[in-house]
């Protein structure tokens, strides 16, 4: 069955709990506890879903801790500034 693409499973942003492709999402890993950035989608490790806009909501509701199941706490500083980039 070469040439068939296999369509992308709904994922649920963190932030807003909606349902969307996960084009439309940002992924997010932890590295070392810190909130990491995963565009590519290529980062080992269990990935939370978010949106953009939703950063600033998931990081005030610690939402990352329980979708990736950590923990310890997890250091923002590095996704907030990458989200605050890509949203100018």
């Amino acid at each position: 069955m070469k040439g068939k693409v296999k369509p992308l499973n709904p994922r649920s942003c963190i932030g807003c709990r909606k349902r969307e492709d996960p084009m439309t999402l940002l992924r997010v890993v932890s590295i070392d506890g810190k909130l990491t950035p995963d565009p590519d989608r290529t980062l080992p490790g269990r990935g939370a879903w978010v949106h953009m806009e939703c950063v600033v909501k998931a990081v005030e509701r610690l939402a990352f801790g329980r979708a990736l199941k950590v923990d310890q706490f997890l250091d923002s500083s590095l996704l907030t500034a990458y989200a605050l980039s890509k949203s100018n």
